[in-house]
């Protein structure tokens, strides 16, 4: 999860460390040992949980399910469906901000569209010029119009019959990117997840 979240693996090495101390009897011969271990284990994990908790407030409810879909498919191998679960809340941000920036414009353009079709927004720039259309062309940062046109690619190898292989680290990598862009990119409004 710290790195899907974007944490510091340093964090990640102590909390794993001050575990191993407190869990390895040659490191507790007295009570004394026992309670710095303890201690020292309580501070990590007050840390690691403000980091957590900054990162997952980024995250809307519905999202989470799905990136945790995502991840449990990613251990069982089922990379497939890894790659659908983890664009999928992708999109679900997408729709949500469309809707909260332009309700109109996102209601006869967008609403039943597909990722695809959203991001045919930042795809085909010519077909939406117009200025009605700015703010919603705006969500999505520049440098990350490529990767959002990468996630779409993965998807359809995914959830369509392509003769496509999708190998475990490919379906990581399509997870971790989803987790980037919801999480440094594509900002909701308010933190809903807590």
């Amino acid at each position: 999860l710290f790195e899907y979240l974007d944490i510091s693996n340093t964090l990640a090495h102590e909390l794993q460390y001050h575990s191993f101390c407190v869990a390895n009897p040659p490191a507790n011969r007295n009570k004394r040992a026992f309670n710095l271990n303890f201690d020292a284990l309580k501070r990590c994990l007050a840390r690691c949980d403000k980091h957590l908790v900054r990162q997952l407030e980024k995250i809307e409810r519905k999202e989470c399910l799905r990136l945790n879909d995502a991840m449990k498919c990613l251990t069982s191998n089922c990379n497939y469906a890894c790659i659908v679960m983890a664009v999928s809340a992708v999109e679900n941000r997408l729709h949500k901000l469309m809707s909260k920036t332009n309700k109109k414009i996102y209601s006869q353009y967008f609403e039943k569209a597909t990722l695809g079709g959203l991001i045919a927004l930042y795809r085909d720039p010519l077909n939406f010029k117009a200025k009605k259309f700015k703010k919603l062309n705006a969500l999505l940062p520049e440098k990350h119009k490529p990767l959002m046109e990468m996630l779409n690619t993965y998807r359809i190898f995914s959830a369509h019959p392509k003769d496509e292989s999708i190998s475990n680290q490919t379906a990581k990598a399509i997870l971790l990117f989803s987790f980037l862009l919801l999480i440094n990119c594509i900002k909701v409004s308010t933190p809903t997840f807590l």
